[in-house]
């Protein structure tokens, strides 16, 4: 999506046929958010359906969250995320609500972790793009969640329904296989790992779900190997293969830690 950033005022984005779609999915999610104090949102003011267009509302020094050090934000986090989840969406366009929930049981996943998940995590509003660029921190001390459009690269796109696993497990495995190559190659910095860990503890406890926490962490070994596997189609050679060779070193690091 093209995007148009004007500071101060608004920031536009270009969704294209499904702007009527997105613009009706977005003022849900805003409905959402606003019912769990800590959490803010980019507001949706308006969209135009002729230019595929909707503005945005334009949020102030806003920190990305890998910038973060302290792993009490994001245990924070991830109790909001779970708060989120549980809440029922309204007024979501039907054909979307006709597809049902989002299922976790796909290629890479083991099956009983998938029943393990879809019954631990809450079957509610699925993000369905949430990695880290997607998430930061407010002066304010709020989390603000962006941009809730499901990736094409990794899920069904026609789905608003998910249980909560997926988005906290696309999070989690964020934090460590989505930077830009130049901080690939420098190493993961080990705060990362312990925002990782919070952010699971967070997440879980919030749900009571602390028996779940081997699933999720499978399901998030999963979705990177996903990830990875398609840096060939979305980045130019030879980035894709740099980026491909330090993600396995760094998945036989995290087998250390991720346990």
């Amino acid at each position: 999506m093209r995007r148009i950033r004007v500071p101060g005022v608004c920031f536009i984005k270009e969704h294209g046929e499904a702007c009527s779609r997105d613009w009706q999915r977005l003022r849900s999610f805003t409905e959402l958010v606003d019912q769990v104090p800590g959490l803010v949102t980019a507001r949706p003011l308006w969209h135009d359906r002729g230019s595929g267009q909707i503005g945005y509302q334009w949020l102030d020094n806003l920190a990305p969250c890998w910038e973060v050090i302290d792993a009490r934000w994001f245990a924070s986090f991830g109790g909001l995320l779970a708060q989120l989840q549980q809440l029922k969406p309204r007024d979501l366009p039907a054909d979307l609500l006709l597809c049902g929930a989002h299922p976790v049981d796909f290629p890479g996943v083991d099956h009983r972790d998938a029943l393990l998940l879809t019954h631990a995590t809450p079957q509610g509003w699925f993000h369905g793009d949430l990695w880290m660029g997607n998430v930061a921190a407010c002066p304010s001390g709020e989390v603000a969640l962006l941009d809730p459009i499901p990736s094409p690269w990794l899920f069904n796109t026609g789905h608003c329904i998910a249980p909560g696993a997926l988005d906290a497990a696309m999070f989690h495995m964020s934090l460590y296989f989505s930077h830009p190559l130049w901080r690939t190659l420098r190493g993961m910095p080990l705060k990362l790992v312990d925002a990782g860990h919070a952010f699971l503890e967070g997440y879980l406890n919030e749900l009571s779900a602390k028996s779940a926490r081997p699933s999720m962490l499978r399901l998030s070994a999963a979705l990177a190997s996903r990830y990875v596997s398609l840096y060939s189609q979305r980045l130019r050679w030879p980035v894709a293969t740099l980026k491909r060779l330090a993600a396995q070193r760094l998945s036989s690091k995290l087998k250390e830690n991720l346990t």
